[in-house]
């Protein structure tokens, strides 16, 4: 993410990821054209609060479907062209689950998962949150938010550091 704690409170931030596991959950879209357009309103561009950040991507959002035309509708916008669906929609979020091999903590309310004994800070961002340590080393764990890397964990330093190019698994989600 691009937001910074200090441009935006971490309710704005828990928000932007809901948002964000809301646009990539179970969903074979991750880069397609609305959802990166999204992306862009929602990580460029913080708000103070919640009710703020809401209206904005709200503006988004009527502008994209109710106003603009598109290209690929030949000129439509995508208002005119929806249909409901015929398939129940889940209101509830999957359950974000790693692979068996992974080490998976809990992000505490002051945004820090345990590790024997000591309190590493994660981020308020993920405050009640499961993420995932999978080994890559002697001592060192990349460590995973569903299918964003957040970094490399190292158990000695107690550290957790971002790498130079982080990746982008398909998420591992219970159906």
């Amino acid at each position: 993410m691009h937001l910074s704690a200090a441009l935006s409170p971490a309710p704005v931030f828990r928000l932007i990821m809901y948002w964000k596991r809301i646009l990539t959950s179970g969903s074979s879209s991750i880069g397609n054209g609305p959802s990166f357009q999204a992306h862009l309103v929602l990580d460029n561009s913080p708000r103070g609060n919640l009710r703020e950040q809401q209206s904005a991507f709200d503006r988004f959002r009527q502008e994209y479907n109710q106003q603009r035309p598109h290209q690929a509708l030949q000129g439509r916008t995508p208002a005119e062209c929806y249909q409901a669906s015929l398939r129940p929609y889940n209101s509830r979020l999957r359950e974000v689950t790693y692979p068996a091999d992974f080490d998976v903590r809990y992000v505490s309310e002051g945004g820090q998962m345990r590790w024997n004994g000591s309190k590493i800070f994660v981020g308020r961002v993920l405050i009640g949150e499961p993420v995932g340590l999978e080994p890559c080393g002697d001592g060192l764990w990349t460590l995973w938010f569903s299918s964003y890397e957040l970094g490399v964990f190292d158990e000695r330093k107690l550290l957790i550091r971002a790498r130079r190019k982080p990746t982008v698994k398909a998420p591992k989600i219970k159906t």
